[in-house]
């Protein structure tokens, strides 16, 4: 995603986690 999505909602986190590790 590339709108900063709220800690509310780890939709961002589950693609962007993945992303950054690798």
């Amino acid at each position: 995603l590339t709108y900063p999505a709220p800690v509310s909602q780890p939709s961002w986190s589950l693609e962007d986690l993945p992303r950054t590790v690798a």
